[in-house]
């Protein structure tokens, strides 16, 4: 995908993986929903976290082929994806994962449709850059590493607050830690030269 796409779920992939029980915590958790389930929620959240950045590469490369006039493609794509989620949900559910099964299988069938669709556009381009994408790959994973560090350090320093659940403190401390990461991770982007504005301003230029 174009590097700009790669932002949104990057941003999202980092935070979720890193403060998925926080999150859950300060939306959910208050009245009967408590902390166990706050961790039953995590780690489906988890799950479905794996499969983020194939959803996104399926739905661009879903685009692609429709700009091409070419729908069997990704019908066939989806179909499969669809197939092999009920399969694999319906093996999942019943090991030691249960519901997080559900989540698993979600996203194994999403990255197995995004080497399908893959595979095609590189056929109908007659080969992709791999080079360009896996360069862009590096730098985002360079790009995300400080934010997951000061994120890891800042949980490591307040300790375990969203035990508490939804309350305003935990809502600042949350509010802050994004804001900080988000900067740290825009700053980043910059110095490994991907810059999502420079591009954002182009495509707006181009409209």
């Amino acid at each position: 995908p174009p590097r700009s796409t790669l932002f949104p779920y990057t941003t999202l992939f980092r935070s979720l993986s890193i403060m998925g029980k926080e999150v859950i915590s300060v939306a959910l958790q208050r009245g009967n929903f408590t902390w166990n389930h706050t961790m039953l929620t995590a780690r489906v959240l988890t799950g479905f976290n794996w499969g983020l950045l194939s959803v996104g590469a399926f739905n661009f490369f879903q685009r692609f082929f429709y700009s091409r006039d070419d729908y069997r493609t990704p019908l066939y794509a989806a179909v499969f994806v669809c197939a092999a989620d009920v399969l694999l949900s319906l093996w999942l559910k019943e090991t030691h994962l249960r519901v997080t099964g559900l989540a698993i299988a979600n996203s194994l069938a999403f990255t197995a449709g995004l080497a399908i669709m893959y595979r095609s556009a590189s056929a109908a381009l007659g080969g992709m850059n791999g080079r360009g994408i896996l360069l862009t790959a590096v730098k985002t994973a360079a790009a995300v590493a400080p934010g997951a560090v000061f994120l890891k350090v800042f949980l490591a320093m307040t300790g375990e607050w969203w035990r508490a659940g939804s309350t305003l403190r935990n809502l600042g401390l949350l509010s802050a830690a994004g804001i900080a990461a988000c900067a740290i991770l825009l700053a980043m982007y910059r110095v490994v030269r991907i810059d999502i504005f420079q591009v954002l301003r182009k495509r707006e230029a181009g409209k």
